[in-house]
């Protein structure tokens, strides 16, 4: 099947304001590759 997603060094970051401008990071750079006809639950 053909290629649906890919992704290389996806980093996802947020800042809490409540804690003073705490940076978090969700996620550091991240790869993969999401065929056609697969299932992908991402949770977290």
């Amino acid at each position: 099947m053909g290629l649906l997603l890919h992704t290389e060094n996806l980093t996802k970051s947020f800042t809490l304001h409540q804690t003073q401008q705490k940076q978090i990071v969700g996620c550091r750079e991240a790869n993969f590759t999401i065929e056609q006809g697969e299932f992908v639950g991402i949770t977290g």
